[in-house]
């Protein structure tokens, strides 16, 4: 398996493709890979958030009932294999002088 990447990233380089191996990334395995299709690129202000909440009826309302006005919802992707969580990957646009109040 890794001669195999290592096969394949030498291969994306001489294209002048640069690559990650995300193999024991927890976010590429859970979200990333379902992902696909075309992004604009940088958006000005997006911050990515990653986080689970309990699976029951109304979690999902209420996480978006809790965004200001100011906020964009840019991304959202939601996971639940059955558990008591699902896992969620937010991306979220907002004016630079609300970043702090973000956090």
């Amino acid at each position: 398996a890794e001669e195999d990447s290592a096969e394949l990233f030498k291969s994306l380089a001489a294209i002048d493709v640069k690559g990650t191996d995300v193999t024991s990334n927890e976010m590429a395995k859970t979200h990333a890979r379902y992902l696909a299709g075309a992004r604009p690129g940088d958006l000005p202000g997006e911050r990515l958030i990653r986080f689970e909440f309990p699976e029951h009826s109304g979690s999902l309302a209420a996480f978006l009932g809790s965004l200001t006005p100011e906020m964009f919802l840019t991304l959202l992707h939601y996971r639940n294999h059955g558990g008591q969580v699902g896992k969620v990957l937010a991306g979220i646009t907002l004016p630079p002088e609300k970043h702090a109040e973000f956090y």
